[in-house]
């Protein structure tokens, strides 16, 4: 693509481009024969000079499957599911009267669904959309109704007083196409409030994050490129805020038409060739941290998420380094990393392993890594990503 799907600019500028990649983070392997054959594919993320949006000019999103053994939770970790359960009460502060309907776009498991219909005191309806759902189409004795397809113009027969979306549109290549069907579908609920949760790219580029880029996200937001798409396609966005340590944007609308915002890509374009010029770099840094590391002792990664995955898939494809990776997730554990075959374990098992060394990938995480490493016995010393 020689455009950007968002404004239809043409002035792009080439941030990075990873000829194989993994196509799937998050999923996990049966055997190793299986993980060695992942399928790969091309990251090519193009900055535009005029909105500010970044996107995978390669991506085909033919080659994305979210099967069975799919697994991107992340409430496994008290740290996050803290999160989790606050985030549900900011949404639950903008329900003003009963008889609510609450959608969820992209609702997984409808774990986020179930704890927002939870919170809610008299009559009230979740709908969750998601065609990748496994399990019980009702929850909570019928209140949730889980509908296996995509939310489009066909969802219009279900009003909604509020819709949350979390995680998603930095799967979808056409991100206006997303939000045009939301406005659409909400033909009939002129009121309803709007939730969207996704990636700052302005974060990664601001820290140098190298393995946040990867293949599932092929669209990326600034907070000025994520308000001008809402407002694009008939939305009024009310804020964009950083959450979850500046790592995530939170976006409040309403389903009324304003005036576009002004762009702001001056200071994002400067950072976004910082971090072009410091990438190479970055990775032969951690190359030489990794190299060091493994020579006075074992290693392990501590997450099998999108995160650990790209670090252990592009810095250690032959598992000559990195001798496993640890993760609280248990329909993670005994599987193995696509790609590069590394091993998954609990922490419970890693003290067999003799791991010396733990490379954590996101630091909000470290406290509680520390406390469970303590609970099973672990003696490794932790390595800071950032």
């Amino acid at each position: 693509m020689d455009y950007c799907p968002l404004c239809e600019g043409k002035e792009l500028f080439n941030i990075l481009t990873r000829e194989r990649v993994l196509i799937h983070q998050n999923l996990l392997y049966s055997s190793e024969v299986e993980a060695l054959n992942a399928d790969v594919g091309e990251l090519r993320m193009e900055l535009c000079s005029t909105c500010g949006f970044i996107f995978n000019s390669k991506f085909k999103p033919e080659l994305i499957s979210y099967g069975a053994d799919y697994d991107n939770r992340q409430t496994c970790s008290q740290e996050f599911r803290s999160y989790f359960e606050a985030l549900a009460k900011k949404v639950l502060s903008h329900v003003s009267s009963e008889n609510t309907q609450l959608v969820e776009i992209g609702c997984g498991n409808g774990e986020f669904l179930e704890l927002l219909i939870e919170g809610i005191k008299g009559e009230c309806r979740g709908y969750g959309f998601d065609p990748s759902y496994k399990g019980n189409e009702e929850l909570l004795v019928g209140k949730i109704q889980i509908l296996k397809q995509y939310y489009d113009e066909s969802a219009s027969k279900i009003s909604a007083d509020l819709v949350c979306c979390r995680h998603v549109i930095e799967h979808v290549p056409d991100p206006i196409g997303l939000l045009q069907s939301t406005h659409q579908a909400l033909q009939d609920s002129p009121q309803a409030r709007v939730f969207f949760e996704t990636p700052c790219v302005e974060w990664i580029l601001r820290n140098k994050v190298i393995w946040d880029f990867f293949y599932e996200h092929c669209s990326l937001f600034t907070k000025s490129s994520l308000a001008f798409a809402f407002e694009k396609t008939g939305f009024c966005v009310d804020s964009v805020d950083h959450v979850f340590g500046e790592q995530y944007l939170w976006l409040e609308a309403r389903k009324q038409p304003c005036v576009l915002s002004s762009f702001e890509v001056a200071d994002l374009e400067e950072i976004a060739h910082e971090y072009r010029e410091a990438e190479r770099r970055e990775w032969d840094l951690w190359r030489e941290t990794l190299g060091s590391h493994s020579k006075k002792g074992r290693v392990a990664v501590w997450g099998a998420g999108a995160k650990g995955a790209t670090f252990a898939s592009l810095l250690d494809p032959h598992r000559e380094q990195i001798s496993c990776i640890i993760d609280i997730n248990p329909n993670k554990q005994g599987g193995w990393l696509g790609g590069s075959a590394h091993p998954v374990i609990s922490p419970a098992t890693a003290p067999s392993y003799g791991i010396e060394y733990v490379l954590v990938m996101n630091p909000l995480y470290i406290s509680e890594i520390e406390q469970i490493m303590s609970n099973e016995g672990m003696k490794a010393d932790i390595v800071e990503s950032l």
